[in-house]
C-alpha cells in the first residue's frame, strides 16, 4: 500500500493550521539574572502538547528521540537516529534543513498570537518556506 506523502508547503500549511500561542510546546522560562523569559521547545510537554517536530514522529519514533536525543533540534536528532527513521511515512522524504526552519517557526512566540499565526508569522512563512496564507 502507497503512502502519500505530504510536500513541505502541505506540512508548512498543516502545522500553521495546529498552533497557536498557547498550544506550541514551548516551555517559557524566566531567566532571574537577566529578568528576560526565553522560550524553550520540547518533543512532549509534562501536558502531552508536542512540538512541530513532535507531533510528525511515530509513538515509537518519539520514545526513541526522548531516550536518545531529547534535548536537541531537528538536525542533531537526524544525525543521531536519522529523522526518515522515526517520522510517520507522510512527513518523511524532507532534509533536516526543512524540519529546522519549521521548529524554529513553531518555537518563536512573536511568530503566534491566539488565534494563530500573526502577521509576522505570516510574512516568515512566506520569506522562509515561499508559502503564501
Amino acid at each position: 500500500m502507497a503512502t502519500n506523502r505530504l510536500t513541505q508547503e502541505e506540512i508548512v500549511r498543516e502545522t500553521v493550521g495546529f498552533y497557536n500561542l498557547n498550544n506550541r510546546a514551548a516551555v517559557e522560562k524566566n531567566d532571574l539574572i537577566g529578568g528576560y523569559s526565553t522560550s524553550k521547545c520540547e518533543y512532549i510537554t509534562p501536558d502531552n502538547r508536542m512540538c512541530a517536530v513532535g507531533r510528525c514522529l511515530t509513538e515509537k519514533g518519539l520514545e526513541r528521540v526522548m531516550r536518545k536525543c531529547p534535548d536537541d533540534s531537528a538536525d542533531v536528532v537526524d544525525q543521531i537516529v536519522g529523522l526518515d527513521n522515526v517520522l510517520k511515512k507522510k512527513y518523511t522524504g524532507h532534509n533536516q534543513l526543512f524540519w529546522f526552519r519549521l521548529q524554529r517557526l513553531h518555537d518563536n512566540k512573536n511568530f503566534w498570537d491566539e488565534k494563530g499565526l500573526n502577521d509576522k508569522g505570516v510574512t516568515q512563512v512566506k520569506d522562509e518556506f515561499g508559502v503564501i496564507l
